[in-house]
């Protein structure tokens, strides 16, 4: 039972200054509403001063001194004065206006008959003033000049007439800035006292301060108020008001606190427009009460429906804690512990740790699978890697001699050895397009590609893409129609995945499409849609439309998810019709969607296919224009570096660093016949013996080598003060995911992959040296 109360006098409190707060903040609520009924007669006030001072400046700057339009401007403006304001007036300054001043009540106080008694009402009169030298004695009168502002003094007693005022008082000066007088207002201190004495719904008194603390109105004592006195007077408010003090010094211009010295609650509240003070005062009896009565009686209930609830829960559990213990018995049954205990909990806990155990126990067995897991990944990549260094070697020898062959470096070939020769060339390239399929579909199950995005103009991807196809459409005599829209806008891409998507593609529809046909790529651009294709927040995304479509064979519905997996064709009649590993289609796939696009499929049989690629484009817009396809750009065989042969110097010394004799004789045979001389290290300690003893003008570093490998070989050489600015080259067989950067960071200026094109390799030399 203990836990029970405990809990029940927990939340009787929570009751208990929830409803405290909540009875405070209705008491500042309705202290607000006080202070701004003060705040805007205030504000009313001034605006009326305010307009007396423009009516004054109009008479003035319309030459007007007659005192009867002085006295009709007031006549006319007592209509319309706040009943706050007990006097106005305008006091002239010498050589200034005509000095009329109409003033309350409280002139007949002590000069009884002193003005001229207005004929509207006889308790009011309108008197001319003639002591103009002495009004500078006044303080608002000389801290308007000074200040050259509208402002309400600080609370004095009126020499004349021995009432306590507060004076609104500002500067009024003609179209010229010249000062010809000073508005003033008084607002009788009697007056506001008796506007706060103002019951509160939860009783209580208030008092009114300025924020140096003189009092304003004091309910209690009136009185003090009168003759200006400081709340600090009063010994059981100086506590309270140095608390609202620190408060308001603090930027708190509202709140509440609870005064033990005198019993009760202090709701306080800054006035905006005067920077004075309401303050009230709430007794504890009145807030604290009405909470604990609420509190009880919520406490009360809620126990009462805490035992009701417990008891339901109770007959429910009893009735159905048997079926739960016979499950737990039967699931327990094959192991070693056996439920022995009578009662229901400890037979449930024997239970639950039981399978706590058995838990644990797949736990660690799902550990180790995915320590295998990762083991056989490793291995994984190990073996691509292992693969793609062991295809590519013999590759770089066969399209080495090939492309060497056909040069003549090794002597003159008739016409139809060249023919043999390129067909060598186009299957080992083909062999090598299987190769880099294989590894880049790879990488992208693994999660190991990363995408190099740069914002891009996709015409230009368009156009060198379309240099690969030419040749294969033009033996077929296909004829092919790019269509861009103008105006089209950036991609955030990597350009070179792009043109991979574009040229499988385009590759697909020319394979595919009979002779004679056609094939179109088409780029528009669809703003703000909702693209439901693509697996991303429904988010409004301007993308980018690339579409290809053909005249070719078509594929029926059914085969068409079949396309975008990899290794997979639609039937082996096609098999034996086209060449091809079915990777195309899965590279395109995953390679858009890392980009965040889709790609989607539709085609007929007989009558062709039509692929459509979606790409996020940017916002930023580049001028493009249509393109046609009699504008193709030069192709890249004809745009060779215009240093020739004759440029080089002849006695050049490059050292090619390579464990394979094929691909050594190979470079090497190409390189001499470019007048090239050439030096052979057959690992990387030999390399760095040779480039001390000879200092090379260029290296050629493998990286697989025996003894040491090429990354090793070219830190030493690195190292070297006398070797450090020998251009190095890594050509190499390793073309995994982070192979350029170990080569460039061990020190290597270029990096080239095996096979590599003998003249893009001759570029690259020229280019370092």
């Amino acid at each position: 039972m203990t836990p029970v109360t405990i809990g029940l006098a927990g939340l009787g409190t929570l009751f208990y200054f929830y409803l405290e707060a909540d009875k405070l903040r209705h008491l500042t609520a309705e202290a607000d509403l006080k202070v701004r009924e003060i705040d805007t007669e205030l504000r009313n006030s001034e605006v009326f001063l305010k307009s007396l001072v423009v009516a004054t400046i109009n008479l003035q700057n319309n030459g007007v001194r007659s005192p009867s339009a002085y006295d009709q401007l007031v006549l006319s403006s007592m209509s319309a004065r706040p009943k706050l304001i007990t006097g106005f007036g305008v006091m002239q300054t010498p050589n200034g206006l005509v000095d009329r001043q109409w003033f309350g009540p409280y002139i007949e106080e002590s000069l009884p008959n002193r003005g001229v008694k207005l004929p509207e009402d006889a308790n009011y009169s309108l008197v001319e003033l003639w002591q103009v030298e002495k009004y500078p004695e006044l303080q608002y009168y000389a801290d308007a000049i000074k200040e050259n502002k509208y402002f309400w003094s600080k609370p004095y007693i009126n020499a004349v007439y021995p009432v306590p005022l507060v004076t609104f008082a500002g500067p009024i000066r003609d179209r010229n800035g010249n000062l010809i007088g000073i508005v003033n207002g008084d607002i009788n201190i009697r007056d506001l006292n008796l506007n706060q004495q103002i019951a509160f719904k939860d009783g209580g008194y208030s008092v009114f301060v300025t924020q140096e603390g003189i009092l304003l109105g004091y309910a209690p004592e009136p009185n003090k108020a009168s003759h200006l006195e400081n709340i600090a007077s009063i010994p059981s408010l100086k506590v309270v008001w140095e608390q609202i003090q620190y408060a308001l010094a603090h930027g708190k211009s509202q709140g509440y606190f609870k005064s033990d010295t005198t019993q009760s609650y202090w709701v306080y509240q800054r006035v905006p427009s005067s920077q004075w003070v309401m303050l009230h005062s709430i007794p504890y009896d009145t807030v604290i009460k009405p909470a604990l009565l609420l509190s009880f009686s919520l406490t009360f209930s809620a126990a009462i429906t805490v035992a009701f609830v417990v008891m339901l829960f109770v007959r429910y559990l009893n009735r159905r804690m048997q079926p739960i213990l016979e499950a737990c018995d039967e699931t327990l049954m094959g192991g070693d512990e056996q439920i022995s205990a009578k009662d229901e909990i400890s037979r449930l806990s024997i239970a639950f740790f039981n399978m706590m155990d058995r838990q644990k126990n797949l736990l660690q067995q799902l550990q180790q699978a995915n320590i295998q897991l990762i083991e056989s990944h490793r291995l994984k990549d190990s073996f691509l890697a292992n693969m793609s260094h062991e295809l590519r070697t013999p590759l770089n020898a066969i399209l080495g001699m090939t492309e060497g062959l056909q040069d003549s470096v090794f002597g003159t070939v008739n016409d139809r050895q060249l023919k043999a020769l390129q067909i060598v060339e186009s299957s080992g390239n083909h062999l090598l397009e299987l190769i880099n399929d294989i590894l880049d579909l790879a990488k992208i199950e693994s999660g190991q590609i990363e995408l190099d995005c740069a914002p891009a103009s996709l015409p230009p991807i368009v156009q060198s893409s379309l240099e690969f196809v030419k040749p294969q459409a033009s033996k077929k005599q296909i004829q092919i129609a790019i269509k861009l829209a103008p105006n089209l806008p950036d991609l955030l891409v990597d350009k070179r995945r792009m043109r991979q998507v574009l040229i499988n593609l385009l590759n697909n529809a020319v394979k595919f499409t009979p002779t004679g046909g056609s094939v179109t790529l088409e780029v528009t651009q669809l703003p703000s849609i909702l693209n439901k294709t693509i697996d991303t927040a429904d988010t409004a995304q301007d993308y980018l439309q690339i579409a290809v479509s053909d005249t070719g064979i078509g594929i029926a519905p059914e085969n068409i998810q079949k396309l975008f997996q990899p290794f997979t064709q639609i039937d082996s009649a096609l098999n034996r019709q086209f060449e091809g590993t079915g990777l195309g289609l899965a590279l395109v796939k995953r390679i858009v969607e890392l980009h965040g696009g889709s790609v989607s499929l539709s085609s007929k049989l007989g009558v062709g296919s039509c692929f459509t690629i979606m790409i996020p484009c940017l916002p930023l817009s580049n001028s493009q224009t249509e393109i046609v396809t009699e504008n193709l750009p030069v192709k890249k065989a004809e745009l060779e570096l215009s240093i020739t042969d004759k440029d080089i110097k002849q006695d050049f010394l490059i050292l090619i660093a390579d464990d394979d004799d094929v691909n050594s004789k190979t470079i090497s045979s190409y390189l001499k016949a470019k007048g090239y001389q050439i030096l052979l290290a057959n690992d990387g300690q030999e390399a760095i013996a040779i480039t001390k003893a000879h200092k090379p003008d260029l290296i050629l570093m493998d990286i697989q080598m025996p003894v040491m490998d090429g990354l090793e070989a070219t830190r030493q050489i690195r190292l070297d003060p006398n070797l450090v600015d020998i251009p190095i080259i890594a050509l190499t067989a390793l073309a995994m995911t982070g192979d350029r950067e170990k080569c460039l960071a061990a020190g290597a200026n270029e990096y080239m992959t095996k096979p590599a094109k003998l003249k893009e390799l001759v570029a690259a030399i020229k280019s370092c040296l």
